[in-house]
């Protein structure tokens, strides 16, 4: 009697038990609380999502560079307009019109318009985006949008729309190829950005050339 009392006691303790033990290779492991379980995969889940849109975001930017690439547009230019980009695409990701190749190329588009040196862009434009990974532009201590243009008449506008511009003068826009009296320019000229940079500035000071009100800093988001 005092047998089967035993047998009954062990296969209810047993029965207790297997919900919370699991077995891998052979050995037997206490499973996780269900609640911390279901906490880790919502975590997973949102740095994944998180690391989804931060890629799109990624290859977006290198095509909005690809399209600005040209062999006399330096270094810290790319830099500017990679910092720039980026932070328009943080603030609004719908902002570019990705149909417009004076705007964005894809990979098969820059290799088409540059097949001996597509390789060496992609490098560079790739090195160039890493520099200045979490990098973003701020405006009253949030990353803010700032319009562009290739290139002003001499001199950028204010925008209502953007309490932060100010008009200032870009004068060497002149001496661009893009130069044209009617020039709209409202924030950064990024030809103004090019000239700036070949006379050895680096990318921030072009940037706050245009951006005085502005502060330009890291922020992993």
């Amino acid at each position: 009697m005092k047998s089967k009392i035993l047998a009954v006691v062990l296969i209810l303790i047993v029965m207790a038990v297997i919900p919370i033990i699991t077995i891998q290779n052979g050995f037997f492991f206490f499973a996780n609380n269900s609640s911390d379980t279901k906490d880790t995969a919502t975590e997973n889940q949102t740095q994944a999502h998180t690391e989804e849109k931060d890629d799109d975001n990624t290859e977006i930017l290198r095509g909005l560079l690809y399209a600005k690439y040209s062999d006399d547009v330096t270094d810290e230019a790319l830099k500017a307009m990679a910092v720039l980009f980026q932070t328009d695409l943080k603030a609004d990701k719908d902002c570019f019109d990705l149909e417009d190749k004076s705007t964005y190329f894809s990979e098969e588009e820059l290799k088409s318009k540059h097949k001996n040196s597509y390789k060496e862009i992609k490098e560079k434009v790739t090195l160039i985006t890493e520099s200045v990974k979490n990098i973003y532009i701020f405006c009253n201590d949030e990353i803010s949008y700032v319009p562009y243009a290739q290139c002003s008449s001499g001199c950028t506008l204010a925008d209502e729309n953007y309490p932060g511009l100010l008009s200032v003068a870009s004068p060497w826009d002149r001496l661009s190829k893009n130069y044209s009296n009617d020039n709209r320019c409202a924030g950064v000229s990024l030809d103004g950005i090019t000239f700036l940079t070949e006379k050895k500035n680096d990318y921030k000071t072009a940037l706050m050339w245009y951006l005085s009100n502005y502060e330009i800093r890291e922020c992993k988001t």
